[in-house]
């Protein structure tokens, strides 16, 4: 149907509408029958078989919209025709913008992982845990010893994660008073390969040694 034709004439309104409802009724009674069949052929996951109409539907709809429509017209229901038309023509139309929105999201948490990965390429970082005592801590640093002798100074942050390990297992959230010379730590932190370490990413305490 040529989409000059689809514009309703006077008289047309209720076929439209009915039209747009018979749509619907359409799209459920595909919905069902696929359902059925596929339920017949596998009881357990059968319905499934749902799931790739459901996804295709912009699509799959013509397969009995477009007949439908073709009947209703040979009936002199033009109206009605048009309504159908009308709703499948939408519904293709949400389908694509859909699909559409989806790709472009696609496309941009792909360039965004491309940029990444360079990044990595062009900066790799170690991660590293290690265990250690405090030895210093400032305004925005702390120094630990860790356990093979090395010093490592490490910037602190808002939103930086400290752990309380107790004696018995159990942890509790701290904040940065925690860090205190003496205190046994577990720290993770990253550095840039060939950079000295910047940040760590949590530090726990452990429940011994001086409070």
């Amino acid at each position: 149907m040529p989409l000059k034709d689809l514009k309703p004439v006077s008289g047309e309104t209720r076929g439209v509408i009915l039209g747009g409802l018979l749509s619907l009724l359409l799209h459920l009674t595909a919905f069902i029958a696929i359902i059925a069949v596929g339920t017949a052929i596998d009881r357990n996951e059968g319905a499934l078989l749902a799931l790739p109409f459901l996804m295709s539907i912009g699509l799959s709809q013509w397969i009995y919209i477009g007949p439908f429509a073709w009947l209703l017209r040979r009936r002199r229901r033009t109206g009605m025709a048009k309504g159908l038309v009308i709703s499948g023509g939408l519904l293709t139309f949400a389908s694509t913008l859909c699909y559409g929105g989806m790709g472009l999201m696609s496309l941009q948490n792909a360039s965004e992982t491309r940029r990444i990965q360079q990044e990595e390429r062009d900066h790799p970082h170690d991660y590293i845990s290690a265990k250690g005592v405090i030895t210093s801590v400032d305004g925005s640093h702390f120094e630990f010893r860790r356990d093979d002798g090395s010093v490592v100074s490490l910037r602190t942050f808002e939103g930086l994660d400290y752990v309380f390990l107790k004696r018995d297992g159990g942890y509790e959230n701290r904040t940065r008073d925690i860090l205190k010379p003496g205190v046994r730590v577990s720290v993770e932190y990253s550095q840039e390969r060939g950079k000295p370490p910047d940040s760590a990413s949590i530090v726990r305490v452990y429940e011994e040694g001086p409070p």
